[in-house]
Order: C-alpha cells, then sequence, then structure tokens
C-alpha cells in the first residue's frame, strides 16, 4: 500500500484538499487488483473523506445494488492522521469487505458472519472497532432530520428534478432531488396525492432510514 499521509499520534490538524485527493488515489490503487479480480470491474467504488468523522474513521454504502455501486467514507479530521500506515490499510479492507459482503448478501450484513468471511479471505482479523486514539478530538454535532418529512407546496419547488409518480407501486425503488441532492428510496405507500418513500441511501442531507413524503400533486 501507498498511503501518502504522515503518521501524527498526536495530530490535531484535518487532511487538506490535496492530501484527500492523493489518498483517493491511493485507496483505488490498492483495491483496484480486488475490484477487478471480484467482479471484473464491473463495481462503481466511490471514494469519499468526511472532516465531521472524529470518532469513527471510516463507513460504507451500497448506494445501488443492480449497479453495483459502492461508496466509502473515510475520516478527513485529525484522526485519519493519528492512524499508522497498518491501520489505515486495515481500515480500507474493513470498508470495502462491508460493501463487497453487502453485496453478495443484496442486503446490509453489517458485521455478521458473511462480512467477517470476507475480511478473512482478504488476510485481515475481522475486528469490529478501532483502536485509535480520539482523545482531544471534539465530535462535531450534525443537524440529520428525523421521522416524516412532509414536502409542502412552499418547499416542493426546490424539488428540482422528480421522478416519483403518482402510481408508483409500493417495493419500487425512485429516485429524486431535494435542494440539490440525490436521493433513493423505496416507496411505502402511494395515493394520488403523495407518495412516501423510505430512504435507502446516505446523500448529503437525504438520510438513509429516514422517511420522505413527496406531493406529486403539487409539483
Amino acid at each position: 500500500m501507498r498511503t501518502t499521509i504522515h503518521h501524527d499520534i498526536n495530530a490535531t490538524r484535518p487532511l487538506t484538499e490535496s492530501e484527500i485527493r492523493a489518498e483517493t488515489r491511493a485507496i483505488r490503487s490498492y483495491l483496484a487488483s480486488e475490484i477487478e479480480a471480484r467482479w471484473g470491474g464491473t463495481m462503481t467504488l466511490r471514494v469519499e473523506f468526511n472532516r465531521r468523522f472524529t470518532r469513527r474513521l471510516g463507513d460504507a454504502l451500497v448506494v445501488d445494488y443492480a449497479k453495483r455501486i459502492v461508496r466509502l467514507r473515510f475520516s478527513a479530521s485529525a484522526l485519519y492522521r493519528r492512524a499508522t500506515a497498518e491501520e489505515r490499510r486495515v481500515l480500507w479492507v474493513h470498508e470495502y469487505a462491508h460493501g463487497a459482503a453487502n453485496l453478495d448478501a443484496g442486503r446490509s450484513v453489517k458485521h455478521k458472519a458473511p462480512w467477517k468471511r470476507m475480511m478473512v479471505r482478504l488476510g485481515v482479523a475481522p475486528d469490529r472497532c478501532h483502536t485509535v486514539n480520539r482523545d482531544g478530538l471534539r465530535r462535531r454535532r450534525t443537524r440529520r432530520r428525523r421521522g416524516t418529512v412532509i414536502l409542502r407546496p412552499a418547499t416542493i419547488r426546490r424539488v428540482e428534478r422528480p421522478v416519483v409518480r403518482p402510481t408508483a407501486t409500493v417495493g419500487a425503488s425512485v429516485s429524486f432531488r431535494l435542494r440539490g441532492v440525490r436521493g433513493t428510496g423505496r416507496v411505502v405507500s402511494s395515493t394520488p396525492s403523495a407518495v412516501r418513500l423510505r430512504v435507502v441511501g446516505d446523500h448529503g442531507r437525504v438520510f438513509f432510514g429516514e422517511f420522505v413524503t413527496l406531493s406529486p400533486s403539487a409539483l
């Protein structure tokens, strides 16, 4: 592996944009042979860094199971600098294993047996949590919408490219754009006046697991 970030156990400075770009290239390069061998190049890997991650080092999400699109996010805070090169390598494999195991199962398997088997196959111990020192790093809190969000007529005008229709089939997967952020959801219920979705992708301000109700009649 060729991590580009200097290890500093007492780091307090987040990654710079140039460091993020270089590290993204290093991650893609490190995982390229595994992706080619296992998926024949048909899996799309998105690598992102987030400065809000001051406690966790990374996470993974299958954005689209049919198209095999997997997004890996890593900490861009000082926490990443505090990890050694080997801890970063394990992190990359850990999150990639989540994406690969979830694709194989067609659903999220979290840290259960399919993920553990994937980790062992990749030559890494299936440990759930990292041990990088987090002392002195403040957890940055963010506002998250919870529960049901009703998009009223004044708000619905900010939905740029809704593709939901009143006749949407329950269980179908649909996409939408809310305040400039792309989202994907599964239809929970559909009436002539509203379609209720459970968000299945984490896209910026649209969060996984939350419900969004769109009003097609107001479009």
